[in-house]
């Protein structure tokens, strides 16, 4: 009894120190992300020739947006979903928590002028700081994929239907089953020739 009290207690501790580092992992990609975002709008705004003493405003505006994009996708994750990576779910709500970053950024600075700097400067960081993260997501879906796919042991699997149905049967079968690996996918719909499902 003792036993298994302790080890449901370790178990939970690990979960805790696992969405902890999930959750701070999240915000230094977001203010990475914000950062990159606004220092090339920067350099778009002055035709590639990045004002020295803006640099402190520069660096203060990707760190308000990245920490804002990062408590506004907490709050969507514990409000309404969590998301698969590079689902369409997860698309939209990473537009929605950007759009919102990006108007308050650019509502901030038109009321308040802080931090000074152009007020075309948040809107193209905004756009850019979405393009980053939708470029990210893919990276880490496909990447997701391949390793599933070259760590699956299983006996090599053609799945008829390259519909829902058969996405959803090969992704199960690369994330849980050690006994198939799909390796592609028969179909009479002529339109779905040649089509890539998680690179198969």
């Amino acid at each position: 009894m003792v036993l298994v009290l302790l080890g449901a207690r370790l178990e939970w501790k690990m979960k805790a120190q696992t969405k902890i580092y999930q959750l701070v992992q999240r915000v230094v990609l977001a203010n990475l992300f914000w950062l990159a975002a606004v220092m090339v709008a920067t350099l778009l705004r002055y035709d590639g020739d990045f004002p020295s003493e803006k640099l402190d405003r520069v660096l203060l505006l990707g760190v308000i947006g990245g920490s804002l994009n990062a408590v506004v996708n907490q709050i969507f994750a514990k409000n309404f979903a969590s998301y698969r990576v590079a689902s369409l779910e997860e698309v939209f709500a990473l537009t929605v928590s950007t759009s919102f970053v990006t108007i308050i950024l650019t509502v901030n600075l038109l009321v308040f002028s802080f931090p000074l700097l152009p007020r075309s400067i948040p809107l193209v960081a905004g756009l850019l700081a979405l393009l980053i993260q939708f470029l990210s997501r893919l990276v880490i879906s496909r990447k997701t994929y391949k390793t599933l796919f070259l760590n699956s042991v299983g006996s090599n699997t053609l799945i008829y239907g390259a519909g829902i149905t058969g996405r959803q049967v090969a992704e199960q079968m690369l994330l849980k089953s050690g006994e198939f690996k799909p390796v592609g996918f028969l179909d009479d719909d002529v339109s779905k020739k040649n089509l890539k499902i998680f690179g198969r």
